[in-house]
């Protein structure tokens, strides 16, 4: 499920503002806008995937994990 939601619903919903924009839009978009929105596109989605894997990393092997080079710093739930 989780995987589905990675490949299909998160760039779906990532991309309904663009959808708006372009459509909603009185005249054509320059190239540079496109560009600019899809690079926002990816940029989201590129966060959203490594902060996912961080978070995974961490759940898997603890405190052994490294960010950024620094070693994670667990805070204790319930």
């Amino acid at each position: 499920m989780l995987v589905w939601g990675d490949l299909i619903y998160v760039p779906f919903l990532y991309s309904i503002a663009g959808w708006y924009v372009a459509d909603n839009v009185h005249s054509p978009m320059s190239m540079t806008c496109i560009i600019i929105t899809l690079l926002l596109h990816f940029i989201g989605h590129y966060v959203f995937r490594e902060s996912n894997w961080q978070k995974f990393d961490v759940r898997k092997y603890g405190s052994q994990v490294k960010i950024w080079g620094k070693k994670v710093e667990l805070l204790e739930g319930r």
